[in-house]
């Protein structure tokens, strides 16, 4: 029996310690200001090589995007910057219309920062011509994998 609970215990120490899960690096208010984690934590492990995602406090919801690619800035500002897209857009809200493509058919493109500024710009599929753009500042959550 104590060999089953030491067999047991190995399992799960070697599934914890190849664990893929993301770790949370740094928060921020909707101004930029830190509410958890280190930016330097986050900029570091960013330049090392680790994949970054965001979770974004939006009103109503909150919005996680993967970050490809991000870049992090050396002048005073010392920012990530993510940058997201999206192919083709369609309805998320519980509906009628979940999951119909939003018409006239078109993709996103995001960009947050750690200094709390999000934008995102929709682009029509077939025209290539801007649907709309908005500039928001919004608290957000950074990890890192």
């Amino acid at each position: 029996m104590q060999f089953k609970h030491i067999i047991s215990a190995a399992a799960i120490t070697l599934i914890a310690g190849t664990s893929h899960a993301w770790t949370l690096a740094y928060a921020h208010d909707a101004n930029g200001n830190a509410t958890a984690g280190s930016l330097q934590g986050l900029r570091n492990a960013a330049s090392n090589g680790a994949s970054v995602k965001i979770v974004a406090v939006l009103p109503g919801h909150d919005f996680q995007l993967p970050c490809a690619p991000v870049s992090i800035h050396t002048g005073s500002t010392q920012e990530v910057v993510c940058i997201a897209s999206m192919d083709l857009r369609n309805y998320g809200e519980t509906g009628p219309q979940f999951g119909l493509i939003i018409g006239p058919p078109q993709n996103s493109h995001f960009k947050a920062n750690t200094a709390g500024q999000y934008t995102q710009s929709n682009i029509n599929l077939a025209t290539g011509a801007a649907v709309f753009t908005v500039q928001e500042r919004y608290a957000m959550r950074w990890y890192v994998q």
